[in-house]
């Protein structure tokens, strides 16, 4: 299971997750990626995606093997639907600024924490 993790993390490019996660998920890898383009550098950007990415393989790949205890298969369930909401909340605000302009609204200078 640890070579899984290790396998799957190496391999965490966006070219390569879409290869093995729905057409909906790659979407909105894309539109973060994109989200994060707008306020963040290239770089940092694909920094952060590439991250979750690992992140969901790592917890998939735990997931899988039957890792989690009830609590913690729990959390991950609450997790899942709380990163769920707020990655659609934040394509949301995109599309808002895409519309409006960030400078209508603004926030030319919000940063994300």
């Amino acid at each position: 299971m640890r070579a899984q993790k290790k396998i799957l993390g190496k391999m965490s490019s966006r070219s390569i997750a879409k290869h093995f996660i729905s057409d909906t998920a790659a979407r909105l890898l894309d539109n973060l990626y994109r989200i994060l383009k707008d306020f963040y550098t290239k770089k940092e950007a694909e920094k952060v995606v590439k991250n979750v990415i690992k992140m969901a393989i790592k917890m998939g790949v735990l997931a899988k093997n039957e890792q989690f205890n009830e609590d913690q298969r729990r959390a991950l369930s609450d997790f899942q639907r709380k990163y769920r909401q707020l990655c659609l909340t934040i394509v949301s605000f995109a599309q808002f600024f895409d519309f409006f302009g960030k400078n209508l609204v603004g926030c030319p200078t919000w940063k994300l924490p």
